[in-house]
């Protein structure tokens, strides 16, 4: 069984790597054709290979980095993110992150006074679970 952290890692690659391999084999046939009828030199088509190759090392190195990285937009770029409590939360109340007042449930079911801070650990459809941040997390 493969770990679920390198899963995240190998599925992209190996869907990258499939489509390079594709478009490698169409240039390599596509080249061989042209230095065949005497269209291009072999030096012309060796370079046009390894250009297209530092290209798709290139883009494939972008490609994995940005799906490596968390989210930015959408609710579940607030876990993790420091928030203040509005009302009670006993266990549900308002909460307010990164400017937007959000429903939130004390992940433990403890009861967080308001103006505690806090931070978000997971969303539940549009409820943010959270608990009240330790002294060493206050940064």
């Amino acid at each position: 069984m493969v770990e679920p952290g390198i899963k995240r890692i190998l599925e992209p690659f190996i869907a990258v790597l499939d489509e390079v391999a594709v478009i490698l084999l169409l240039l390599v046939i596509g080249l061989s054709y042209l230095v065949d009828r005497g269209y291009i030199g072999v030096q012309t088509a060796l370079l046009s290979i390894a250009l297209f190759l530092g290209f798709a090392v290139f883009a494939s190195y972008k490609a994995l980095k940005s799906h490596m990285e968390r989210a930015k937009v959408g609710k579940e770029s607030l876990v993790g993110a420091k928030g203040r409590v509005m009302e009670d939360l006993d266990p549900e109340g308002f909460i307010l992150v990164e400017g937007e007042i959000w429903r939130a449930e004390s992940i433990d079911g403890s009861k967080i006074p308001k103006g505690s801070r806090v931070i978000v650990r997971s969303v539940k459809g549009m409820r943010l679970l959270v608990e009240k941040v330790r002294e060493d997390e206050l940064v």
